[in-house]
Parts: structure tokens; sequence; C-alpha cells
């Protein structure tokens, strides 16, 4: 109970927080939010100011190439940090306004250098009463914090060993302050329930939720992924795994939290479920009992949902290989489908009755978020690389003024490392207002904080861009 009331207390101050967007808002998880928008309302960067961007720093992150992880961005005793995985496995934590390290621990990764070894991002949370933490997902099977202070490791989850699959998943922080996040089941073990209340199927992954002031699971649901096939006795038979499950998306006025399903478990000989979806359950923000709400599954051809949903408006976005759907928060039934937009990692963003996808054909799109009938499409498909316009998760910024306009900026990264900031109330064929190429500028996800852009770079590189 005493846990409970002090997780209360915390959105309390996420409130004041939300009124102090406009002018700085920390970027404390992947998703900016709990409900994984990635809108921040903050005016720093504006449709009219966007093009002065220019480099203010450089610094040369451990292991040499790429994270696909974004940045976290926190204001810690008066002063602005920026938090980032590596791709050797590593967490730093630097200085905002110069790039200078503060420290660095081993995140257990166990990291060999290759790009998108650490694919989990960071967040911060502060419980009340308690001290700020960074929580970050660990290759090792667990979920670790850490003091967002001196970087001294707080807790683990599980505290021993661990037999779920590598945590490749973003924790979300609620606003109540609970750590929640999608773990999967280790190939080849029998799928048990852990102990844990409410499991349901054949147990291949899990969502759960983690009290940051002590690092204890409370509440967890076990989940049931389509077809589970099963040896000769019956028993569930090792396969390809169950990774390409999403981070979670919770909304904070409903306690629902809403996952995209990993692919399905796959055994040679038998014909394999390629279907996956979306699942909905409800988690209360007082730390109650979780309980099913509903499940939405079509065919993606066995390619799970990586990309988080994103709830906004009483509907629940989610973005799959091969299309880009919405469904009613409550009841889960479909309201549109738009098949031209479609990602298999680029979370949807919302923000302004429009929703933002990168795509896996080379695009960046602006969806009207009743219809899902395309606004505008960026000029190019492909860059000069030839890549993919768009692997990481677009990013919202600005607000709007009083005579309803919408001078939102969003940026998306691109395959080549290029950063492309695009003007929101543009209509047809939308050309970037801005692209910041420096050197492999771009790989994970853009990350904006008072008027300042962070991103990690294909060189291992972690920039920051302002006026």
């Amino acid at each position: 109970m005493k846990h409970r009331k002090r997780l209360a207390a915390v959105g309390l101050i996420a409130a004041l927080m939300l009124l102090l967007a406009g002018c700085d808002a920390d970027f404390l998880q992947a998703g900016f939010n709990s409900a994984q928008t990635k809108f921040n309302g903050e005016t720093g960067v504006t449709a009219s100011n966007v093009g002065t961007l220019h480099r203010l720093w450089v610094a040369n992150v451990q292991g040499g190439s790429s994270s696909r992880s974004t940045p976290a961005v926190a204001t810690i005793d008066k002063v602005k940090y920026v938090f980032v995985a590596t791709s050797n496995g590593f967490l730093e934590k630097r200085r905002a306004d110069t790039g200078a390290a503060v420290w660095a621990v081993d995140d257990h990764s166990a990291g060999t250098g290759n790009e998108g070894t650490s694919t989990s991002s960071p967040a911060i949370v502060t419980p009340s009463g308690g001290t700020t933490q960074v929580v970050i997902g660990s290759m090792d099977r667990h979920v670790y914090s850490y003091d967002a202070r001196t970087g001294a490791q707080l807790w683990a989850f599980p505290s021993g060993a661990s037999d779920y699959d590598p945590v490749t998943t973003s924790p979300t922080i609620t606003p109540n302050g609970w750590v929640l996040v999608t773990m999967g089941e280790h190939v080849g073990h029998n799928f048990t329930c852990h102990g844990l209340a409410g499991c349901w199927g054949s147990v291949l992954w899990a969502v759960l939720r983690i009290d940051p002031h002590n690092g204890t699971g409370n509440g967890a649901w076990g989940l049931g992924t389509g077809t589970v096939f099963t040896d000769a006795s019956g028993n569930p038979a090792p396969g390809t795994g169950t990774w390409g499950a999403s981070s979670p998306a919770y909304d904070g006025a409903t306690g629902d939290v809403f996952v995209g399903e990993p692919d399905t478990l796959i055994v040679p000989g038998q014909t394999p479920d390629t279907t996956s979806g979306v699942l909905a359950l409800n988690a209360p923000d007082n730390g109650g009992a979780f309980s099913f709400l509903w499940e939405q599954r079509w065919d993606v051809g066995g390619v799970g949902i990586a990309a988080a949903p994103a709830v906004a408006g009483g509907r629940v976005f989610v973005s799959s290989i091969n299309s880009l759907r919405s469904f009613n928060e409550t009841t889960g039934a479909l309201i549109a489908t738009n098949t031209s937009t479609h990602a298999e990692f680029s979370s949807p963003a919302v923000a302004g009755g429009t929703v933002f996808s990168g795509t896996d054909d080379g695009y960046t799109r602006a969806l009207d978020a009743a219809t899902l009938t395309q606004v505008w499409t960026s000029g190019q498909a492909l860059d000069s690389s030839n890549n993919p316009v768009s692997t990481a998760s677009p990013v919202v910024v600005g607000e709007n003024d009083s005579k309803g306009v919408v001078p939102y900026v969003v940026f998306n990264t691109s395959g080549n490392g290029d950063v492309k900031a695009f003007n929101a109330a543009g209509s047809g064929t939308n050309t970037a207002i801005v692209t910041i190429n420096d050197h492999g500028t771009g790989k994970g996800g853009v990350a904006v904080s008072g008027g300042v852009v962070y991103v990690q770079g294909t060189d291992g590189q972690l920039r920051a861009f302002g006026k």
C-alpha cells in the first residue's frame, strides 16, 4: 500500500511537468510518453526555425557503431543529461550541453560492436520518495535499474538467473511510475508462468509490471501466441523463437496496455501460423490486477509486430509489415486500415489528429487519424545510399497555435544516417524542410528536448543539434 500511495504521487508530478512542456520537456522514454505517441509539445523547435539547426557537439560513444536505441534526456539537480545505450553493451550518461561523459556502466548486453546489439532504449523514472533511475533491458535476459546520478546498479529483474529471452524491447514508464516491459520465454523452455497470476494458453511471453522501488514484478500476465506446436509427447517444441514483440503502450487515463505480439513459434515440418496482432490488457496504475480486454490478429506472413502501438483519442494505432491499422481502444473493433503505409520496426507517432509513420518502402507519411487516409508523403522513397528512409520512429514537436494551425515539425532518421525534418502541415508531396547530414548522423530514434535534437549516429557517435 505504501508503494501504491508513493506511485500515485508521481502522477501529480507528471501532471505538473506537462504544464511546463511548452517551454522545455525532458524526453524520458523512447515513446516520449507512456502512450507512445512520440509527441513533445514544447515549442523550442518550430517549422520556422528548424532550418537554423546546426551541430552543437559530437561525442564518441563506446562500441564504434550504431545502436538502434533512442536516447533519453532528463534534468537532474537542474542539469540536463543524455543517456544512451551503446552497441557494445554499455549505458552512458553525458552532459546535454557539452556531450562530456559522466559515467558508463556495463548493461550486461555483452555487445560485440555490431550494429543493433543494444536495441532496448533507456527510460527514466523517479518513484516518489526514491532515487531517479535509468531502466533498460539487457541481452542477458534481465531488466536493470541504475542510479541516474552515480550509475550504481539498484536492482535487476528477475533478481536471479533468467530463462527469458534477451530483452530487446524498451521499458515503458506509466504516469504513476510503474515500469512495464515485454519479455519472451527462452526457446526450448517449458514455457511456465513463473508463478505469476493470470497466465493463460501456452505461455511464450509476458507483459511484466515492475515496482521501481525494489525491482519486484507486480501483477504480470502470461500470454499465449497463436499456434504453439508440440512434439510427440505433447510438449512445446523448440523452434525459431518468439522475438519481435513490441514495447508496451499505456493509456494512463484508462489503465489499458497494448502490445504488438511476436512472431509465431515455427517448427520444421509443421505448417506455421503466420498471423500476429495486438493484445489489449487492463493494468490499473495503482498496481491492481491485470485483466484481459481483447486481441486482434491478422496475417503478417509470420513476422511479429515489433513496432510499439500508439494510443490516442480512443484509438490504438498499430504498424505491421503489411499495413497500418487503427482499433477502438475499448472494444478492439477495427476502425481503419492503410495497406500503403507499413513498417516492421517504425512505430507511429500521433499529434493534432494526424498519424505519422516511417515506412518500409522508404517514405515518411502523414495520415488522417480518423480514417487513415493519406494527407502527405515525403518527396523521396530512397535516400542517396539507396537505403529505406525510415528505420526508426518519427518524433513530433510543437503545439497548436491560437488559430488552430498545426506548426508541428516531424523528425525521422534515414537509412544512410540523415535526420529529416518535415512541416507537419504539408499536403500532397512534402519535401523535407531540412536534412541534417553530418557524417552518419542517425540510425536510432531521435530525442528532442529544450529545442535540441539528440541522435546516435551510424558511426557510433552521439550528436546534438540546436539553434
